[in-house]
């Protein structure tokens, strides 16, 4: 079993939140987006209109105060990443864990 003190070790979104964090929306049609951001909060994954599992990511970008937040649904167009100090999480991760 892998440890926080693994190097390969992946966190879970849950583990991170709120930490200062570069977000990437990984996207078919627009490529990759980053977004620098100083705070993020991850919801429960929740049914979202037609999909069974969704999750929302909520961020605040650096010098600016209202919060954004992106929903994340499992389809094959998009994906989110959550990059903490070199570590990568994603949102597959949460909507889909090891069975």
């Amino acid at each position: 079993m892998r440890g926080s003190h693994d190097p390969r070790y992946f966190p879970r979104l849950d583990e991170i939140t709120g930490a200062q964090a570069l977000i990437v929306q990984h996207n078919a049609v627009f490529g990759r987006l980053e977004r620098s951001v100083k705070s993020f909060t991850v919801g429960t994954v929740e049914p979202h209109a037609d999909d069974t599992r969704s999750v929302t990511v909520s961020f605040e970008e650096p010098r600016k105060q209202m919060r954004s937040s992106v929903t994340m649904v499992p389809d094959d167009t998009r994906y989110l990443t959550v990059e903490v100090a070199g570590r990568r999480s994603t949102t597959a991760d949460r909507m889909c864990p090891a069975i």
